[in-house]
């Protein structure tokens, strides 16, 4: 599932860590918390080689935040709403 959603954002415009960002944005807001804990066990126990460069990119940058391990530090951009349609439809 996840690299579905890299396959939506690969193909946006954007520059490679926008859309890590884009696609860790979307984890987090979409995505239950066990569901991204066992993304997180699965790119650290198996070095996520099935995984999307992209993907694995993404789940590595933004791992604390997708466990809601990181506070936001004044100055730093936080996960935005991602660009780009929703899952339905």
């Amino acid at each position: 599932m996840a690299n579905q959603i890299g396959d939506f954002f690969r193909y946006q415009g954007d520059e490679e860590s926008t859309k890590e960002e884009n696609i860790a944005a979307h984890l987090h807001h979409f995505w239950a918390l066990s569901m991204r804990r066992d993304l997180v066990a699965h790119l650290d126990d198996h070095g996520g080689d099935d995984m999307q460069p992209l993907v694995r990119a993404a789940v590595d940058r933004f791992r604390d935040k997708l466990l809601n391990r990181a506070t936001h530090v004044p100055g730093e951009k936080r996960l935005e709403e991602p660009r780009g349609g929703g899952d339905a439809g």
